[in-house]
């Protein structure tokens, strides 16, 4: 047998660094696909109480009318129209949730930043049983992410959908509180053609939470690299030390 030996690699990635590593991973990715989910489910709570709220809103308010006196040189008219707090009526429900869903976006990507603390309890107890399954970690977040990633891009239907509705409802409600002229009926189309250029206003919220994922993606990606170039190399090391034996 020859004298060759195998270097060691100091302050080299270990195969048990990087399963903590990808392990700890998993965990946080765990909690990306709650917070997902949650960012959901409140996405599609802002469209379905919008609906709910701007219809009921109105419907309160016909029940408290407001009179209202305009004076002419000629003349002296009334008219009844909503009160005011109709309006903060209808938005307080849907703002609550889409603020919930902007909170659920921030944290993630306060998470994402963040260093990890250490194993979870679960990582833990799956070292004390013994080495985790690389292979079904890695399966088990990619499925999640992918599905964080769809479940976050199509939760902003609802939120398009019920912000075009929002600012359609605001010209509708200006079109009531007004005083009542020929013009009035106009309202009703200022506000598709107002809240289309207002979209941008969504566009920061879309791309932090792409981010959000994408931080997770670019983690995991990473990881599962660094353990594939680690185990070209002991498959290289050994087998050329198997080879000159």
């Amino acid at each position: 047998m020859s004298g060759t030996s195998i270097p060691t690699l100091r302050n080299a990635p270990t195969f048990a660094g990087i399963g903590g590593h990808l392990s700890d991973s998993g965990a946080r990715i765990q909690q990306v696909a709650r917070r997902s989910r949650r960012f959901s489910w409140y996405s599609w709570g802002f469209l379905i109480v919008s609906l709910v709220s701007f219809s009921l809103a109105p419907i309160v308010g016909s029940y408290y009318p407001t009179t209202v006196t305009t004076t002419t040189l000629t003349s002296v008219s009334y008219y009844t129209t909503l009160p005011w707090w109709v309006v903060p009526l209808g938005l307080a429900a849907p703002l609550t949730l889409v603020a919930l869903a902007v909170r659920e976006v921030a944290l993630g990507r306060r998470e994402s930043r963040a260093e990890p603390v250490g194993p979870s309890s679960a990582i833990r107890t799956t070292t004390d049983e013994g080495p985790p399954n690389w292979t079904e970690v890695v399966q088990r977040s990619q499925k999640m992410l992918t599905h964080s990633k769809s479940e976050v891009e199509w939760s902003f239907v609802p939120i398009v959908l019920g912000f075009v509705g929002a600012v359609g409802w605001l010209f509708d409600m200006a079109d009531q509180l007004l005083p009542p002229t020929a013009n009035n009926a106009q309202w009703v189309f200022y506000g598709p053609v107002v809240a289309l250029p207002l979209l941008a206003l969504l566009w920061p919220l879309y791309r932090a939470a792409r981010e959000w994922i994408g931080a997770y993606q670019s983690l995991l990606d990473r990881q599962v690299g660094e353990i594939s170039r680690l185990e070209a190399e002991f498959l290289w090391r050994f087998g050329g030390a198997a080879s000159t034996a």
